[in-house]
């Protein structure tokens, strides 16, 4: 339970007065909805900012330095993408933008050299984005070891839990045969283009796929219709949802 990174803790560790500013800048851009992310990202700067004191840093140092997702693209890139996923990675782009240095710049105990430096800020941000996950209680968390656990389209191995202490654990969901992988579901197995920008990878395994056609405007004779971006949906049997038809 001590070693789990939580937004709530952080929220509570650093002065309320010393955020303030950074915090009212992060609310202007309307990014409010994305604090509890924000305040893990200050508490992995401050990590970082102690090195090898931290007790975080084997796992800080473990961390993938390079990122093929919506966040790490460039305009150009985005421009070649389907209209969902495209629409999905420029939301990334920008979510990304919103909490960058602008906000951070604003805390008054992180060095110079940590708060201006970009690339750092935007790797902060790749971790916080693709491997926190909210918990029961309504936390955002990061479980080092268990954020380490691969994704599974339709039969994830692995179902994480926390006791009441806060202690995480994660207990296999069926009998699992030897040399078979454990994993867990990163979101929505028909929605890959999500995976896609959030995570940077395709899942081959996925049992249906979002329509990648988005109307330019959806209106009221639509939605009576019964559309719903999440069930336009393309299965692998090649059959197709009767939204799409309508």
């Amino acid at each position: 339970q001590e070693l789990i990174l939580s937004a709530n803790k952080a929220m509570e560790e650093f002065p309320k007065e010393s955020m303030r500013a950074a915090e009212k800048i992060v609310y202007s851009v309307n990014a409010d909805s994305e604090i509890r992310y924000w305040y893990l990202m200050v508490k992995l700067l401050v990590e970082l900012e102690k090195g090898e004191q931290s007790a975080w840093f084997p796992w800080l140092n473990s961390l993938p330095r390079y990122y093929t997702n919506a966040a790490s693209m460039t305009p150009f890139c985005c421009l070649c993408l389907p209209s969902l996923m495209r629409k999905l990675a420029v939301k990334e782009r920008g979510n990304m933008s919103r909490l960058s240095v602008s906000s951070i710049k604003l805390i008054p105990f992180l060095n110079d050299d940590t708060k201006y430096d970009t690339d750092l800020v935007n790797w902060v941000y790749q971790i916080v984005y693709t491997r926190a996950v909210e918990s029961p209680d309504g936390d955002m968390k990061i479980v080092p070891m268990g954020d380490m656990f691969n994704h599974a389209g339709e039969y994830p191995e692995i179902e994480p839990s926390y006791d009441e202490e806060g202690n995480y654990y994660a207990y296999t969901s069926y009998d699992i045969p030897p040399n078979s992988p454990l994993r867990i579901s990163y979101g929505d197995p028909t929605n890959p283009s999500f995976l896609f920008a959030r995570y940077g990878f395709l899942d081959d395994t996925t049992p249906a796929t979002f329509c990648k056609l988005i109307p330019p405007h959806i209106n009221k004779d639509m939605e009576e219709l019964g559309y719903s971006q999440n069930r336009m949906l393309f299965y692998r049997t090649g059959d197709v949802s009767d939204e799409v038809w309508d």
